[in-house]
């Protein structure tokens, strides 16, 4: 007759208390089986805090046992250990998690390990826990010069793309309420001046924030080879016009005079708008960020035979001479103190060369020397239009939208910014809540997160679908899962778009907008 070993919860620590639960011979038996195992292993309680390990769990983690007990397994092993409790929040219950990442031993070294967490089936809520090397992770000290050279590369670890995709959505997530309350609190009716300048500091310090961290995942991404770039018709003019106007505020707030020119409005290239969007509001804040206050910036678009062509020039600090070939380099800056002061991180150029590149266009910079102003010129190939067709009608939105988010104060904050927007909203905090809520809601459009507990919003929108179809209820994923492989699987799982965390209010609206069910008006007639 099989015997179940009963593991008291992360309260009940300790060898006596221990013992206590371990009250017959065959538990005692098992439990000196699994003790002097020549296996790693462990359990964890459902917050994932080591409530048993064995010697050899604790030798395998250069440490001793006592010291190990009650600690949250991503302070042991804090790569796979993240990556795992991330995994757990998004997955179904009852999965199998395997984890791949490095252990810090007291000499300084890093061991490679491979965690995998077994749910147990016994009634308790924990992990039953094995550790093992991983030895696919390793790589030899000593390079063997009679292999190839792409063989001689260490594969990439898997854990490593893991550990970006939950770091994006930790980094990204907690800009998403502090981004939708400013937008609140700007259509307060009568503001106070030092509310208009908090709200402001406020709204500029998480588009920073956001901005560093899209940098930072951008530039893994792109190393990576994961960076995705769509390939539609984009209206260049409407997104280089929208940039400028981003940026205009933060130009008058220094005295800045910024002028925009452009001549080929209906210019057309091929692309994808939210890329060609960061590759000029990275210019534009260095032109911002390095133009002296009483200084002037230039944005100036014309087409040049097959090419358009888009100059941003500005009266700033001016880049070296010597510093030219240098410009578009990770990590490198011409004026690195300058920048402490200004802020950055030597990013954003790379990033901007890397773009344009990949919409197979150039870009040049050009300078006098310091002091003296900078120039970047952008050149894409053009592409011609297709014929649109245009009418008359007026569009009516539905205003009827199921916000399903398990994060309190970002549903709360979404709420009340698409309700001053005039929508009639509904909040479910899961996916079972969500299903529940649309029979009950009968929304014109869902914004739905991913990571959330109980069921999530990939297997929400799978089951949402089996009944309704995209064209009745749009799905939209909002969460701050953002790499190419989160946003397929969203599209495959059932949603129509994926809108990265923290979202602009403008770029939320105008998806809003996109996808809600619209009825022609025709004038004259007084019919929806």
């Amino acid at each position: 007759m099989a015997t179940t070993i009963k593991l008291r919860s992360a309260e009940s620590q300790g060898s006596s208390r221990r013992s206590k639960a371990l009250e017959n011979p065959a538990l005692n038996a098992a439990w000196a089986c699994l003790q002097h195992s020549s296996f790693a292993l462990g359990y964890v309680d459902s917050e994932l805090h080591l409530i048993y390990c064995n010697g050899a769990f604790a030798q395998l983690c250069d440490s001793p046992l006592e010291k190990l007990l009650r600690k949250p397994l991503v302070e042991i092993i804090p790569f796979a250990g993240l990556v795992c409790k991330n995994a757990i929040l998004r997955d179904a219950p009852g999965k199998e998690h395997v984890c791949h990442g490095l252990l810090a031993r007291t000499n300084g070294d890093a061991a490679p390990l491979k965690l995998t967490l077994c749910p147990d089936t016994t009634g308790n809520s924990g992990f039953l826990v094995t550790l093992v090397p991983d030895p696919l992770n390793e790589t030899s000290a000593v390079p063997d010069h009679h292999q190839a050279p792409s063989r001689r590369q260490p594969p990439v670890p898997e854990g490593r793309d893991q550990f970006l995709a939950v770091l994006e959505h930790e980094l990204r997530n907690p800009l998403t309420p502090i981004l939708a309350w400013t937008e609140v609190l700007k259509q307060e009716p009568n503001p106070t001046q030092q509310m208009r300048r908090a709200v402001s500091a406020i709204e500029r310090s998480v588009l920073q924030q956001r901005a560093l961290v899209d940098d930072l995942l951008d530039l893994a991404s792109i190393h990576s080879g994961s960076l995705r770039c769509e390939q539609f018709p984009v209206c260049i003019y409407s997104v280089l016009a929208e940039s400028v106007s981003h940026f205009e505020a933060r130009a008058r707030e220094k005295d800045i005079d910024m002028v925009f020119e452009s001549l080929g409005a209906e210019a057309t290239v091929t692309g994808d708008r939210r890329r060609l969007a960061q590759i000029f509001d990275n210019l534009l804040d260095n032109a911002v960020k390095f133009t002296p206050r009483g200084g002037r910036i230039e944005v100036r678009m014309k087409c040049e035979l097959k090419r358009v062509r888009i100059d941003i020039s500005d009266t700033g600090i001016g880049i070296a001479p010597d510093f030219m070939s240098e410009l578009f380099k990770t990590f490198t800056q011409a004026h690195p103190l300058a920048s402490r002061h200004r802020r950055g991180l030597g990013l954003g150029l790379a990033l901007v060369k890397n773009l344009i590149e990949r919409h197979n266009g150039e870009v040049q910079a050009a300078s006098s020397g310091e002091n003296l102003g900078s120039t970047f010129s952008i050149f894409l190939p053009l592409q011609v239009p297709d014929v649109m067709s245009t009418g008359t009608a007026v569009a009516d939105f539905r205003r009827k939208v199921l916000i399903v988010e398990d994060r309190d104060d970002t549903r709360e904050a979404l709420r009340t910014l698409l309700e001053s927007w005039g929508f009639h909203v509904a909040e479910a905090p899961d996916g079972i809540a969500g299903l529940k809520t649309v029979a009950e809601f009968a929304p014109d459009l869902v914004l739905c997160d991913l990571s959330m507990p109980v069921m999530d919003g990939w297997e929400m929108a799978r089951q949402l679908r089996e009944s309704i179809p995209a064209a009745q209820i749009p799905l939209i994923a909002l969460s701050g899962h953002g790499t190419p492989c989160d946003i397929q699987r969203s599209l495959d799982s059932g949603f129509q778009a994926h809108i990265v965390k923290p979202c602009e209010a403008r770029a939320l609206l105008s998806v809003l907008k996109k996808f809600l069910p619209v009825s022609a008006r025709c004038s004259g007639d007084g019919q929806q």
